[in-house]
């Protein structure tokens, strides 16, 4: 009954990633580019139900310069199974998402 849950998780993992990504792709220059992905990370999980809690945080590698590649990893905490009248099975974990974005080559640098 519980995995939907993680489903939901992986999906909101992904979308956030993706986003973040994303938003690193169009920044102008990269501390820019990660304060914006930071809050669309948080805002993604935080509007898909798992409270600011669950959003652990935003990891950015590689280069916003034309023709190179970035990438966005966002962890997110999912909670224990919960069985009826048992209680919490398990541990909740920690997992991390990636999502990598080419930066157009014909772009102005930033």
């Amino acid at each position: 009954a519980q995995i939907p849950l993680w489903i939901e998780a992986r999906s909101t993992g992904e979308l956030a990633a993706q986003e973040a990504a994303r938003q690193m792709a169009l920044s102008t220059d990269f501390d820019t580019g990660v304060a914006a992905a930071d809050a669309i990370a948080r805002q993604i999980v935080v509007n898909h139900g798992w409270g600011e809690d669950a959003y652990e945080g935003l990891a950015v590698t590689g280069s916003i310069t034309p023709g190179s590649s970035v990438t966005a990893s966002v962890t997110v905490y999912v909670p224990a199974i919960v069985v009826p009248m048992v209680g919490d099975v398990g541990g909740g974990f920690s997992r991390t998402w990636s999502h990598t974005e080419v930066i157009d080559s014909f772009r102005g640098d930033p």
